[in-house]
């Protein structure tokens, strides 16, 4: 039997019974393949299964499962430096390292600045390896213990101590995980904490949950209707850790934080995946504001989410939210699309405006590369969306330290849903305190109650 799987599954069975361990668990064989039951059941105990592995092998330069995991590896170029040291003569070979310009160090003395320990993003984040760009894959590397990585280069040892290479290399760091033991000034934009305190806050574990949005976003997935299930063993211990209630890929005590996520280089998807409030009912990176204080300027009411499955961080048939929040009218600038200066000639961008507020003291983000060749294309989905609709900004914080120039207001862009009282999320907005007028003259703002959907 074993004979007709895929090669790389025959060399992942070939190891564990080299390593003396008799279970081994393969996705594509354990999950009962187009049954959506199975599925939606196993999808669920990814936490268990990947958190209580003893070892996890990851086939990083698998373009599929009949590569193999004991590919040729090409011999690396080296040159040979004469030294002596104590008395000793010899030869040492000197390799090169993929630095990319992506070196950083660990700061060992924080106090005297001084920084030691240099940690190679490339050789940790693996970013070049087809793996690397898969969606499910995230969290299976974020809860597992240990990892062995099958690269294009080597292979390399991934624990919650160090990581290790086959040409020597040895860092005191790993990819982020659930099991170890991080701290506020660990957490990086790259996905590498180091060692130390415990991370007790939940402000911190927030910030991280944002953190792997970040990272996760631009990843691909065979089936668009997996973007929530692929990250639910993920979601399942963030909701234990934070002791909260997940909803559509936020997170409850957080939710005006979570509402303000922006888009970047990103896609609607077709047909229904997630309410528009949601990050995942959009393909692209997300970001959210969290690390910057704020005082909240809008109250959540109700949220309601109906799943689709047994997941209960899975699949969504339909979620809303209603809120009580300063709303502001907008309107699409007269000339709605139109070329920018700063753009390549035959690009477009959709704007809006707001009365008494000049242009440079509002910002519209709709999450779209405005660069990219089609964004004309993703800029004229959203004007039609849009035109003879009321659109509104719906304002959610206040961003405390900010300064008037950089917009400290925050908040959504909404338009009705056509029929209903309902209103759908397009894109995001920053506006002057100013903005809120009877609220910037120590008056009472107005407040409307209004459904996200």
């Amino acid at each position: 039997m074993v004979s007709h799987l895929p090669k790389t599954h025959q060399d992942a069975i070939r190891l564990t019974q080299e390593l003396g361990i008799r279970y081994i668990w393969i996705d594509s064989i354990c999950i009962i393949q187009d049954d959506k039951e199975d599925w939606d059941h196993e999808s669920a105990n990814m936490l268990s299964v990947y958190a209580n592995a003893s070892l996890t092998i990851a086939a990083s330069n698998g373009d599929d499962s009949h590569k193999g995991l004991f590919t040729e590896i090409p011999s690396r170029s080296y040159v040979q430096i004469d030294y002596a040291f104590g008395g000793i003569q010899g030869q040492a070979l000197a390799f090169s390292c993929p630095l990319r310009g992506e070196t950083f160090c660990i700061e060992t003395d924080r106090e005297q600045k001084s920084s030691r320990f240099p940690i190679f993003l490339d050789y940790i984040t693996l970013p070049e390896e087809p793996l690397s760009g898969r969606g499910w894959t995230l969290q299976e590397r974020v809860l597992s213990r240990r990892t062995l990585h099958y690269s294009e280069q080597q292979m390399f040892f991934e624990c919650n101590r160090a990581y290790h290479g086959e040409d020597g290399l040895f860092l005191h760091a790993r990819f982020d995980t659930i099991h170890q033991k991080i701290k506020a000034s660990d957490i990086n934009t790259e996905g590498i904490p180091s060692e130390g305190q415990a991370l007790t806050s939940k402000d911190l574990i927030l910030k991280l949950w944002y953190r792997l949005l970040w990272i996760y976003g631009d990843r691909k997935l065979s089936k668009p209707s997996d973007k929530l299930p692929a990250i639910s063993g993920l979601a399942s211990i963030f909701a234990k850790r934070l002791n909260d209630q997940y909803i559509a890929g936020l997170w409850k005590s957080d939710l005006i934080v979570g509402l303000s996520w922006e888009g970047l280089h990103c896609k609607r998807v077709e047909g229904y995946r997630a309410p528009s409030w949601s990050w995942a009912s959009i393909d692209g990176i997300i970001g959210c504001s969290a690390e910057f204080p704020y005082t909240p300027l809008a109250t959540i009411i109700d949220v309601k989410v109906d799943l689709k499955g047994a997941n209960p961080y899975g699949e969504i048939l339909e979620g809303r939210i209603r809120i009580c929040a300063p709303m502001k009218c907008l309107y699409l600038a007269d000339n709605d699309m139109k070329s920018g200066d700063d753009k390549p000639r035959g690009r477009i961008e959709l704007e809006l405006r707001m009365e008494q507020i000049e242009d440079e003291d509002i910002s519209c983000s709709f999450g779209y590369d405005e660069f990219a060749e089609d964004s004309s294309q993703e800029a004229a989905k959203i004007l039609e969306c849009l035109r003879g609709k009321d659109v509104f900004a719906l304002l959610l914080l206040d961003h405390v330290e900010f300064r008037e120039q950089q917009l400290p207001l925050k908040g959504l862009i909404i338009a009705k849903v056509q029929g209903t009282e309902e209103y759908q999320r397009f894109g995001t907005v920053r506006l002057p305190r100013w903005a809120l007028k009877d609220r910037f003259e120590g008056g009472q703002e107005e407040m409307t109650t209004v459904t996200l959907v």
